[in-house]
Formats: C-alpha cells, structure tokens, sequence
C-alpha cells in the first residue's frame, strides 16, 4: 500500500480543518493535495514495479456506503450522488481512465453507511447535504460511539461498487470501536457474512484485515 485513506486526509486537513494544516473550506488546496497524492503513488508503483515487477502494489480507500436519505427527492438523491463522487469516485478518476494501470489491487476501508439529507446551511453541507441519524431506514439503526453506523451489508454494495475496474479488492480496514466484546463479535459476524455473500457472487476479494 502506498497511500492510506487520501480522501479521509484531505477531508480533514483542508475542508473541515481539524487536521494539519488546519485549512477549512479550502476548496483548491484539497484538490491540489488529492491530485499530488495520485501522482505520488502513480510514481511509487512505478519505482516498486522497476524494482520488484512481481509487486502488488496498491491504495487503501475509505469507503463509505452513502444512499440518499429519502430517494423519491430530487434533493436528496443529487446530495448524495455529489457527496458518493467526491468520497468514492473522484480519487479513481484522478489515477486516470484506467485505474488498472496504476493498481494491482484496491484496499477497501469500510466502515459505516451515510444516509444523506439535502440541506440549506451554507458550507459543505450545502453541496454534500448532513447525515441523517434518524430511525425511519427500516430496522433501528445502530451506532458507534464515535457516531458512524453499523451496517454489515454496506460492505458487500461497496464490494460490489468497487468490482467495475476489474481489479482484486482487499479489505484493508473493517472494524469498530467499543469496549463490548459481545458487540464486537456480532460486528464480526455480520460483516463477514457480507463479505462471503461478496464471494459468492463472483467478486475477487484477496483477504481481510480487521482494524
């Protein structure tokens, strides 16, 4: 692996500023930051096939499962759609039109689902809508205490997503954060029925790391 989570990085460095350097909303700097990480590992894969053509070499992506909160409105569907490019999209088409001459393989960091509602405040939210937290998505939503959803089956329509470029995929981070071993269990549990469910539609999946 090369680079770890680039969109997570950009995200909080140069949009909501609580990472160095602390530059919120700075929109062309994110960009340029995302861009120079693509380039970076276009050169590291490069170098590592000069010295070691039988190298796997790859990125591990923060993969969130994001859906619209309610997708009979417009509003919430293109929020979602905006927010699903820039999260899970942008960094492919930046490696350029095919990923797979730059990759051998794609890390899957999953972890939780997003349910987008359009929103009027001004900022980021207006472009890629909040999160909605409600239970009205069918059975009661759970959540971690660092607030991210517990969503096993997200991790096999991510798996599915991430399939089109033809590549391997591996998952490279999946886990969540308590100190209830019970809870911990079951996350296992379900996650990794949802990744044999993966395998057994035909998707390549190299491994599993849990994290």
């Amino acid at each position: 692996l090369t680079v770890n989570e680039p969109t997570v990085y950009v995200k909080h460095a140069y949009v909501a500023g609580d990472w160095p350097p602390c530059r919120r909303l700075a929109w062309r700097c994110a960009a340029q930051a995302l861009r120079h990480m693509c380039k970076a590992h276009q050169t590291a894969y490069r170098v590592l096939h000069g010295l070691r053509p039988d190298a796997m070499v790859g990125i591990a992506h923060s993969a969130p499962y994001v859906e619209a909160c309610n997708p009979a409105r417009l509003a919430d569907r293109l929020a979602a759609r905006l927010r699903d490019f820039t999260l899970n999209g942008l960094l492919f088409r930046l490696l350029g039109r095919s990923p797979g001459l730059v990759l051998d393989f794609i890390g899957i960091n999953y972890y939780a689902r997003q349910v987008v509602r359009a929103s009027g405040r001004l900022g980021p939210a207006l472009l890629f809508g909040t999160e909605c937290k409600e239970d009205h998505h069918g059975p009661v939503r759970e959540f971690t205490p660092l607030g991210w959803e517990v969503y096993a089956r997200g991790l096999r329509f991510v798996l599915q997503r991430f399939q089109r470029y033809g590549l391997p995929l591996m998952i490279t981070e999946n886990g969540i954060a308590t100190q209830d071993e019970a809870r911990r269990e079951h996350y296992l549990r379900t996650h990794l029925l949802a990744l044999a469910e993966a395998v057994q539609d035909g998707i390549p999946v190299l491994g599993y790391l849990y994290w």
